[in-house]
């Protein structure tokens, strides 16, 4: 009896590639399962968040707050462009994405000064939603043509 549950290192050679993922597995198990746990009590924990509150702890206060102010000051159906002084395209995205179904229907660029790095189309919306480079400096709504550069004498 003892001898057939015997391991010989041939057998023992030949199963190796099937007893390593197995090994492996069993070692992360606690790992898994400790960070399955960890989520689940997160999750539990912001369940009941509305989506505001929510927002607020994900992309902070003021951002959400100048969100909601653009909301209120710009109707679904105008069309507003977008300046952006950022290297950052992600920020542009992600106000896209939050004033959306809102048309934002152009991306201009802006000098360090604030000011627009190129010539104001003829047909340009009235108003420009302006992100800056700093992250902590929430998106504004300026006029359209208070970001064209002064010309000089």
């Amino acid at each position: 009896m003892w001898r057939a549950m015997r391991l010989s290192s041939r057998r023992l050679v030949r199963h190796l590639p099937e007893l390593i993922p197995a090994v492996f597995v069993l070692a992360s198990l606690p790992t898994v399962v400790r960070e399955a746990v960890r989520g689940l009590r997160l999750a539990a924990r912001h369940a009941t968040e509305t989506q505001l509150v929510a927002r607020r702890r994900m992309f902070g206060t003021e951002y959400v707050d100048a969100i909601e102010r653009l909301r209120q000051a710009i109707p679904p159906g105008e069309e507003v462009a977008l300046a952006d002084d950022s290297e950052r395209w992600q920020a542009s995205v992600a106000v896209r994405y939050d004033l959306a179904p809102r048309r934002i229907r152009t991306i201009w660029s802006l000098r360090p000064n604030g000011k627009l790095a190129g010539p104001l189309p003829v047909d340009a919306p009235r108003f420009t939603i302006v992100v800056t480079r700093e992250h902590r400096v929430p998106p504004r709504l300026v006029e359209t043509r208070s970001l064209l550069p002064e010309r000089g004498p």
